[in-house]
């Protein structure tokens, strides 16, 4: 049975790249047959493997997460002369880069932590927020960080939170906005 995955455009091209070195050259029928017959042979030895194989991730250049960054923010729709936010948005793109390129293992196999809200959140889960990030996202948090007034001490911090907060506060915030504006 033929196994299907969807990847960022910028990710395939990165994997397309690396078997492309690998194979060296070879034409890309053949060598989807290779490759075929390679995961064919894992799944029949995989009961004489066991657990002593140690699969890891692939981790995500950064190079590669900034482009998937700034296509999840439309990133290309604020890169106009004269935009006094770009700046904003250009930190908000190298954030959400740095945690989508961030490894979810540590070398012995045990998950990673990252900060968020205060507290340590497993990097995967923050990863699979962070993937839902759109435009209405980021101008959130752009705007919520220029209407502040007081001192931010760890301005990354804040904003790796507001990124991971927005997804589960945007309808709520928009809604609230109506209801002050129109007075419901």
């Amino acid at each position: 049975m033929d196994k299907y995955i969807s990847l960022p455009l910028a990710e395939y091209q990165e994997i397309k790249n690396r078997l492309e070195r690998f194979l060296g050259g070879m034409p890309e029928e053949e060598a989807m047959q290779n490759i075929s017959r390679a995961l064919s042979l894992l799944e029949k030895n995989h009961s004489c493997i066991g657990a002593s194989m140690s699969v890891r991730p692939v981790r995500l250049s950064l190079a590669a997460a900034i482009e998937i960054a700034k296509r999840q923010i439309d990133f290309a729709h604020l890169d106009y002369t004269g935009n006094p936010d770009l700046p904003r948005y250009k930190e908000i793109c190298y954030i959400i880069a740095e945690v989508l390129a961030m490894e979810i293992e540590d070398r012995d196999g045990a998950p990673k932590a990252i900060k968020i809200n205060g507290s340590f959140t497993n990097v995967e889960m923050v990863q699979e927020v962070y993937s839902q990030l759109t435009h209405a996202h980021a101008e959130l948090v752009a705007d919520n960080f220029a209407q502040i007034t007081s001192k931010i001490y760890n301005k990354k911090a804040y904003l790796q939170t507001a990124l991971y907060n927005s997804v589960f506060e945007l309808d709520a915030h928009y809604s609230n906005q109506v209801k002050h504006d129109f007075g419901y």
